[in-house]
């Protein structure tokens, strides 16, 4: 808008700048309020606007009409020209003022206003703490631009110095943020003396408004003062914040990019710097008691000395370990994983024979921090309900334990024990079947380890493996590890891949074993020893071994310790398991009881067309979801005929009916178990599956479940007594067992933690399949990056193939420090996709695997070579981290039949954008908000919905300009744009990625729902990049996810299910943007809809 940008340079006075824009910024924030619009020429800020040079004029210009002693804006005004004032007056508040008798430069030849970089940054922070107090995105971006503004206006006067530190800022009128005692006084001053800067125009307006408004201007002024040079460490009290410790970062970024030129390695040393800055910080104010808030001097008024500061709280712990500001867990990198190299074991176990030392590790030590994850959890426990601790129960003796296990009392089995919270009952026996004590395999009995067959100490030595090892070695024992033994048992049907895991094969005196885990992709050796924890009894408390062997409790260490203690290991998914202990690739297959697999809920009565749409392709995408259970039979046995491992899973996640069922039925509910085999039995082709408990006991009560063990004899010790673990009530053997099934199956050969299943129970029972995909014969190749942030749009990975191979490809995000509940809570959205490049240097997707919220992503797939090479690139999808100022990094591990060349490069934005772009348009739901006979389906959007969130594409198949625009209600979701809404303008015959909406795990609860419309464009000519609110600009190397692209000559637009018009405009276009809307007003005054989702 050239006219109103020189009249806003015409207009000299500061002051009637500073309410104009008052005025702007009311009537953008809330524009169908009459009061914002309607404004009385007596008042006297009013008549600062109509009294200074060229002020009428430009009023008139934003389109305010005189009435009856008052100007009011009309409700059909352009809103889009009162943003184009406002960024003018923004960008002239923010400029250094000019000499008196310099002449205005004409606005016409300068280009359109923009914020400053340093501003940009600034209105991000004070957007999002606005966005604390108040959720509603558009009130919360008005309120951070009226802020802004009131900072740039008061920055100019400051000092040269105080100008420098503007990159800075500290955040101004919000409760919930810590500011010095200068700025919260000059905040209460101007607040008292009546200021309601929200009405300009109002007839509340306080006298005293002005000189609050000045002394808190030099309250800013004095907080922007720097403390030294760029490159000093903030305030205590600042890196401490989270909006503090965020530019920090973006400070030291600057710095890392002039010595590296990677900006991914630059931006992880940035947060490495700032994370050592701040616990620095935090020791430095336990040590002095609080920062000191007044950074030196008087603090406001004159003279006399400073009152002595009130006690301090204890500070917050350093932002690395805070939740986020939803209040979940932050993420932590996992930096100290430790490298063993042979040479170590060597001079161990040359110590051990010089000297007769024997190994105990010192960065896993036989102390409660390696057992549990809590640093109380040694005498407290987590209550599963309300999450809270309480203390524990004083330990049982060495004859209660016994007791309570193995003499058959049912009753003090079922003792309970309430949480002191919320009185949630927990079994008495999970807490006396605690560790008490830790003993070495090898010690010489009173010393050492118990037999929990037997329940005596047994001469025949320990080894690692006796023979060939078997599924019915290891049991699980007191820790909820069920994921992990049982995927391990799994695996001992192949016992190649335990030698594998094990490097240690023999029983070592020394008692330092080597073990090889694969953790989120990588290879790591882990050095242990074979001190392992015991019970009252002195039985292995956590994985319980048979036949004398360590392999399964060695194993068990080895990832409890690269995972920071056994407690860690509790909850787990088998396609966890089966990477770490193989570092394959795993397929889920989710079954009818999954929750994933739940039907839509019926639409509510009065629906809309649209939401009418929306709900029948919900439908559809949920009935194509259905696994047909003769298919997934033949699939799990040709899986198992392949020797592939295979786990299944049960959980009701909410289903209070199904999870009754199971525990009626024996089936413990969550839990972990191993499918061994499939068979079909009987003239009619019974269909049958073969499961194993990992904790050794079978307990299926329904049809062909096998006659339980008879329960133990009342012995007394010392006397051995065979183990009952299950307390519940006894049940018959299922009548559908005939002596030549029980031959054929050989089920008297079964160990107890094996039984028979219907296959249609435990296709209605079970969860979730997990299939490890065992590749022994393909060549293996790993490679790290770094996932896109703020700073850029990360790495891929390029592929050149020499010959037609098939590749697994699984994508892996970085492990949070931890694992557990509070790691899932660090989980951002992962997807990927892999394109291959054409001759001309285009890019075609060849495959793609949905966006997610597990630790890695998989696609299997075959790599065609169709010169002397063919080059594929991988891209990762990860859009949750957009505006994040902490880089994570991923790591691709591809299994090819083939050799294969890789190589990390930098990912282009644009790239990104074109890949969501295509797989939209050709798998999306498809929406049209503009059609007619003459244009057809003019403006259409394409929606990617996938666990992890939604994307939403526009595209505009016209030949004219079209506005679509977007709002959502939603709460846990993390929008590309920064805020949930967007205005565009897209050119004629291009596609624009609207915005991207990614699963935030650190929220409560998600929700979702959203609006959106379309019409022509009335502003005049539009730029080749479109016109974006907000600005794409802000979004730095990032702005091209969300540019509009052309669709190329039909081609782009050739897409399956695409109606676009014939590639050559009409022989009479429409001359003007009034002459479009007229035609969009023709059939039905243009377009609106809706879209929800949870």
């Amino acid at each position: 808008m050239a006219t109103a940008a020189a009249l806003v340079a015409s207009l000299r006075s500061q002051s009637a700048l500073e309410t104009l824009l008052k005025v702007v910024s009311n009537i953008l924030k809330a524009p169908t309020e009459p009061k914002y619009r309607t404004l009385k020429t007596s008042n006297a800020k009013i008549s600062v606007i109509t009294e200074a040079s060229g002020g009428t004029e430009l009023l008139r210009a934003l389109g305010f009409e005189a009435e009856a002693g008052t100007l009011v804006l009309p409700m059909g005004a352009d809103l889009n020209v009162l943003m184009d004032v406002q960024r003018a007056i923004t960008e002239a508040l923010a400029a250094p003022a000019a000499p008196a008798a310099a002449p205005a430069a004409p606005a016409t030849a300068a280009p359109p206003p923009q914020l400053p970089a340093t501003a940009q940054a600034r209105l991000h922070e004070l957007f999002a703490a606005e966005m604390a107090v108040d959720g509603d995105a558009n009130a919360a971006a008005a309120r951070a631009l009226g802020r802004l503004q009131k900072e740039a206006a008061a920055a100019p006067a400051a000092a040269a110095p105080a100008a420098a530190a503007v990159d800075a800022p500290q955040p101004m009128e919000t409760e919930e943020e810590e500011l010095d005692d200068d700025l919260k006084a000059a905040i209460a001053l101007s607040r008292g003396a009546g200021n309601t800067e929200g009405d300009p125009g109002g007839e509340g307006e306080a006298q005293g408004e002005a000189q609050g408004e000045a002394d808190l201007a030099a309250a800013l002024r004095m907080s922007l003062e720097p403390s030294g040079g760029s490159g000093l460490a903030p305030a205590a009290d600042d890196i401490l914040s989270r909006d503090g410790f965020e530019r920090r970062v973006k400070a030291l970024f600057a710095e890392e990019q002039l010595s590296s030129p990677d900006a991914n390695t630059a931006a992880a040393k940035a947060l490495q710097r700032a994370q050592q800055e701040q616990l620095a910080a935090a020791a430095a104010q336990r040590r002095g008691g609080g920062a000191d808030g007044g950074g030196g001097g008087g603090g406001g008024g004159g003279g006399g000395s400073a009152p002595a500061p009130a006690p301090a709280a204890d500070p917050p712990p350093p932002l690395a370990s805070q939740g986020s500001s939803s209040g979940g867990e932050r993420f932590e990198r996992l930096e100290d994983v430790e490298r063993v190299a042979q040479e170590q074991v060597d001079a161990i176990n040359a110590l051990y024979h010089s000297d007769g030392v024997v190994f105990v590790d010192p960065t896993f030590p036989p102390i409660p921090r390696s057992l549990y994850s809590h640093p109380d959890g040694a005498r407290s426990f987590k209550c599963s309900t309300c999450s809270k601790r309480s203390n524990l129960p004083p330990q049982p003796t060495r004859e209660e334990l016994f007791n309570l296990r193995f003499r058959g009392d049912v009753a003090a089995r079922q003792r309970t024990l309430p949480c002191l919270h919320c009185g949630a009952p927990h079994l008495a026996i999970e807490f006396a079947v605690r560790p008490v004590g830790w003993e070495r395999a090898s010690a010489t009995p009173p010393q050492g380890i118990v037999d929990d067959t037997t329940l005596q100490f047994s001469t025949v030595p320990w080894v690692v493996f006796r023979g060939e090892p078997r599924p019915e070695d290891i049991r699980q024992g007191s820790v909820g590890n069920c994921w992990f033994v049982c995927a391990l048992s799994a695996l001992a049907e192949k016992p190649e891949l335990l030698r594998q895991i094990l490097l240690t094969r023999e029983f070592n005196r020394a008692g330092a074993y080597q073990v090889r885990l694969c953790l989120a992709g990588e290879w790591h050796t882990v050095l242990i020893d074979d001190v392992l924890p015991v019970d009252a009894l002195q039985m292995v408390c956590y994985l319980k071994p048979a036949r004398r062997q360590l392999w399964g409790p060695l194993i068990e260490k080895a990832a409890a310790k690269l995972y920071g203690s056994y407690e860690a290991l509790s909850g787990g998914t088998f396609a966890e398991a089966f990477g770490l202990l193989t570092g394959c690739p795993s397929q889920r297959i989710l079954m009818p009881a999954h929750p994933a697999r739940k039907e839509p809920p019926p639409l509510p009565p009065g629906a809309g067309e649209a939401d009418r749409a929306h709900h029948a392709k919900a439908m559809e995408r949920w009935r194509a979801s259905i696994v047909d259970s003769d298919e997934l039979f033949a699939q799990l046995f040709s899986f198992r005929h392949s020797e592939y491992p295979v786990g299944a899973s049960t959980f009701a996640a909410g289903n209070e009916a199904l999870e009754l069922e199971m525990k009626r039925l024996g089936l413990q509910c969550p839990h972990a178990y191993s499918v061994m085999a499939l068979t079909a039995v009987g003239e009619d082709g019974t269909q049958l599956v073969k499961l194993r408990n990992p904790n050794g006991v079978a307990l299926w009560k329904g049809d062909w479940s096998k006659a339980p063990p008879p329960p133990p004899p009342p012995w007394s010790p010392p006397h051995p007594t065979p183990p009952h673990p299950h307390h519940l009530a006894l049940w018959t053997a299922s009548p559908l067992w005939t002596y030549e099934l029980k031959q054929q199956l050989k089920l008297e050969h079964e160990d107890e933690g094996v039984f028979w299943m219907a296959w249609c129970d435990f296709y209605r029972l079970f969860a979730e399949l997990c299939v490890c995909r065992l590749a022994p014969d393909m060549l293996e190749a790993r490679e790290a990056g770094w996932l896109g942030s703020v700073f850029n749009a990360g790495q891929a990975v390029t592929l050149e193939a020499y010959a037609r191979s098939e590749v697994e490809v699984v994508l892996h995000q970085e492990p949070h420090v931890s694992r557990g509940v509070e790691a899932v809570a660090t989980l951002v959205d992962l997807g990927m996709a892999v394109l291959k490049r054409q001759f001309d240097g285009s890019y075609s997707t060849v495959a793609y695997a949905e966006r997610c919220l597990q630790q890695n992503v998989h696609l299997t797939l075959t790599l065609e070579q169709d010169g002397h090479t063919a080059s594929y690139l991988v891209v990762p999808l990860c859009f949750g981290q957009m505006r994040s100022t902490e880089p994570r990094k991923f790591r691709l591990a591809v299994h090819s039949t083939q050799p294969l060349a890789m190589e990390t490069a930098p990912l282009d934005a644009a790239l990104v954008a074109t890949t969501l772009i295509q797989r939209a348009a050709e798998h999306g739901d498809r929406t049209p908000l503009l059609k007619s006979p003459a244009l057809g389906e003019a403006l259409v959007l394409h929606t990617i919905d996938d666990e992890a969130g939604r994307v939403i594409v526009a595209e505009n198949a016209s030949f004219h300009p079209l506005r679509v625009g977007w709002e959502a209600d939603a709460e846990g979701f993390v929008s590309s744009r920064r805020l949930l809404m967007c205005q565009d303008v897209l050119p004629p015959r291009t596609r624009q990625v609207l915005v991207v909406l990614s699963r935030d795990l650190k929220g409560k609860a998600f929700r979702l729902s959203y609006g959106f419309d379309g019409g022509g464009h009335e502003g005049g000519g539009v730029p080749a990049a479109g016109l974006h609110i907000p600005d794409i600009d802000d979004l730095g190397q990032l702005k091209a996810l969300h540019a509009p692209q052309p669709i190329a000559g039909g081609a782009a637009g050739g897409a399956a299910g695409l109606a676009i018009p014939p590639a050559a405009p009409p022989a009479a276009p429409f001359g003007d943007a009034a002459a479009l809307a007229d035609l969009i007003r023709g059939f039905g005054g243009g377009a609106a809809g809706s879209g929800a989702g949870a």
